[in-house]
């Protein structure tokens, strides 16, 4: 196996992931390579533990959007219950 080639394959994976080109495609790429010779299970590997750090900060980006949605939702649960109850004293 070249190391050239397989050093110039990750560092391309590796911009691949810091930009943020879909996940499948860097996988492609990388399965590619490793299906060529050029990348190893290691190089696999490393790739895996790379998107394995990413995943906390999505989940907490999620969690704080979710937080939010939850908020205004009941905001508006909250106000078409005081609605109701509006309307019910008027009947």
């Amino acid at each position: 196996m070249n190391e050239r080639l397989r050093k110039w394959a990750m560092k391309i994976i590796i911009g691949m992931i810091q930009d943020k080109i879909a996940e499948w495609e860097v996988r492609r790429y990388a399965l590619d390579n490793y299906n060529k010779g050029i990348l190893t299970s290691e190089d696999l590997d490393k790739i895996d533990e790379m998107y394995k750090e990413e995943e906390p900060v999505e989940s907490e980006q999620v969690d704080e959007q979710v937080s939010e949605q939850d908020e205004e939702n009941a905001s508006y649960i909250e106000q078409d219950a005081l609605m109701q109850h509006t309307e019910d004293e008027e009947e």
